[in-house]
């Protein structure tokens, strides 16, 4: 099974990855094999220990194309505050919910008076 997460960059003409073949380490996947210079030309991983084996190389790739390697969230930071709010309070009856259903009345309580002040921060009451 092949990870495609970068093929588009590299199909798209993109060359993010930007050392040629013979310049690359000598990098192989203990699992599946796949060395870095297959990797560098087509994009995709053969399994999930590739993340790990090639990880430098993907950082990299990351900064290039994201400017950061490190997750940071899915809400834009241009997103208003409203919609934050928003999914925030979504977030905080799910957690509400499954606290309930596990019979865990502490936290649902401590969730419930939560989802209750951001409630009334918003006027949604």
């Amino acid at each position: 099974m092949f990870f495609d997460l970068f093929s588009d960059f590299f199909e798209s003409g993109v060359n993010v990855f930007v050392p040629a073949p013979a310049s690359l380490p000598n990098i192989t996947c203990p699992t599946c094999h796949m060395t870095l210079g297959e990797f560098a030309k087509t994009g995709k991983l053969g399994c999930s220990d590739c993340y790990e084996a090639f990880r430098p190389q993907l950082v990299q790739v990351l900064k290039s194309v994201h400017g950061n390697a490190e997750h940071i969230g899915k809400t834009p930071e241009n997103v208003s505050e409203k919609l934050k709010i928003k999914r925030e309070h979504s977030r905080l009856k799910s957690a509400l919910d499954a606290a309930v259903a596990a019979e865990n009345f502490e936290e649902a309580a401590a969730l419930r008076d939560r989802v209750r002040d951001l409630e009334r921060q918003e006027g949604m009451v």
